[in-house]
């Protein structure tokens, strides 16, 4: 529950940030930093108390 509950989080900052990502006069590797910096938190906090069932792999 909680690693889908991430996701749906990353995935909200991902839509926060469509028109960074769209724009033409931003340089792909600004993006690609803006997404290690604001959406691979997000995502992960926590990470390593979660528990993965075989089911969710």
């Amino acid at each position: 529950h909680e690693i889908k509950r991430r996701l749906l989080l990353g995935r909200k900052v991902m839509t926060n940030l469509d028109s960074i990502f769209k724009s033409r006069d931003i340089t792909l590797p600004t993006k690609v930093r803006l997404v290690k910096a604001m959406v691979f938190p997000v995502v992960m906090y926590g990470c390593e108390s979660w528990t993965v069932k075989k089911a969710e792999r």
